[in-house]
């Protein structure tokens, strides 16, 4: 069987199974709430149409219009001991004519943030049955906030990629998986935000200078495993027009991250979405799908 990063463009029709993992509030809920809701997608969008292929998602989608309608905080996910109790998220991506109408099924389910703390921990026995489905999956979808470039945070997310890796290497081979042929997506979330949003273009210079150590560990990452890995900057809520300020009420909590809701959802932008989805699917870096508006 072809993995996706040996499919033609033009033959692409399959479906891609990956995992999310990243930091509490760090966006993963959130994230996949504007993805299924996007089904209404702006006329210029390369997106057609975005449809829900289980009840789960079609619950999920319900839950997330509600929410971003009213402008609600999206809820975060709780932690189960069992991984496979937990819903399993299946959506189809149609492509405009621009794409060749090129249609593809995507399949993931959305993991508490508690589990990248064990990962910073090294609490592994705590979080096996998540380690063995990240194994699993065809490819990994890693979601950090970009909106903390303080040492601790930097650190704190440097230690818990570094325990992540050790600990997928071992499962992979033991399972007689290609570490070379497991796509990673790095996804910088809530982009719209001032000390993001100038280096939208710029993530690499952004990695540079905010998150030196997490930069670092995902370069050695990459090097040892051989393994496509790519890096984007998302958000779920978008910027307001024509000023480009963040659509968002943002709030501080008590432990220092930022969460927030819409703040206009007539004017309701998301940008970002389907870019490292796109890439971990076809192994294609689309510049148009990573435009803030598209």
């Amino acid at each position: 069987m072809l993995s996706p990063f040996q499919q033609k463009q033009e033959e692409l029709s399959g479906s891609t199974e990956f995992r999310m993992i990243g930091p509490r509030s760090s966006g993963k809920t959130a994230y996949l709430a504007a993805l299924a809701y996007r089904s209404q997608v702006r006329i210029d969008s390369p997106i057609e149409s975005i449809t829900a292929k289980n009840d789960d998602t079609k619950k999920f989608i319900e839950l997330a219009e509600n929410i971003l309608k009213t402008g609600l905080e999206v809820a975060g996910t709780y932690r189960s001991n069992n991984p496979e109790s937990l819903p399993e998220y299946e959506i189809k991506i149609k492509m405009n004519a621009k794409f060749n109408n090129q249609e593809f099924d995507i399949t993931c389910k959305d993991f508490s943030g508690e589990i990248f703390t064990e990962l910073q921990n090294r609490n592994l026995k705590e979080i096996e049955p998540y380690l063995e489905e990240y194994a699993e999956a065809s490819g990994l979808f890693i979601m950090l906030e970009g909106t903390l470039p303080t040492q601790e945070q930097d650190i704190n997310y440097a230690q818990g990629l570094a325990s992540l890796q050790s600990a997928l290497s071992s499962r992979l081979l033991k399972k007689n998986k290609s570490l070379s042929n497991y796509p990673i997506a790095i996804v910088w979330s809530k982009a719209e935000q001032p000390g993001m949003w100038n280096y939208r273009y710029r993530i690499s210079k952004f990695m540079n200078k905010k998150y030196y150590q997490t930069e670092q560990i995902l370069s050695r990452w990459k090097k040892e495993w051989k393994c496509p890995m790519n890096y984007f900057f998302c958000s779920a809520f978008g910027v307001k027009y024509p000023d480009a300020t963040p659509n968002v009420k943002v709030e501080k909590r008590p432990d220092r991250v930022t969460v927030g809701v819409i703040d206009r959802t007539d004017l309701w932008i998301p940008f970002g979405l389907i870019a490292p989805i796109y890439w971990l699917h076809t192994g294609k870096d689309e510049p148009q799908l990573r435009d803030l508006e598209g």
